[in-house]
């Protein structure tokens, strides 16, 4: 279930896909995430960011160098980074994985 990105305050567990103007592979991973949290059995914010909207400092200290960019936290807690495409059943196993941890 995605939920409603203007509040994903109120949910424990987020996507954050970090992408770039013009960049077919991070469309492509917008609706690859859209179907693995649509398979995921509890709530998940997806926060989509264009990388003239996130802060340098932060782009510098995760080391983002490819685009699309994707980021698995819990209790905003990066668990996971990931850059590129990868099926929609690979993402779910790793939202299995980073989001079942306690």
């Amino acid at each position: 279930m995605i939920v409603d990105e203007t509040k994903p305050q109120e949910v424990k567990n987020k996507v954050l896909l970090i992408t770039i103007d013009g960049c077919k592979a991070c469309e492509i991973m917008i609706k690859l995430i859209q179907e693995a949290i649509a398979g995921y059995k509890h709530p998940v914010s997806l926060i989509v960011k264009d990388i003239k909207d996130v802060n340098k400092d932060f782009l510098k200290r995760k080391r983002i160098n490819d685009f699309p960019t994707m980021f698995l936290s819990k209790n905003d807690i990066i668990m996971f980074k990931y850059e590129g495409t990868a099926p929609a059943v690979v993402i779910l196993q790793w939202m299995k994985v980073y989001f079942n941890k306690r």
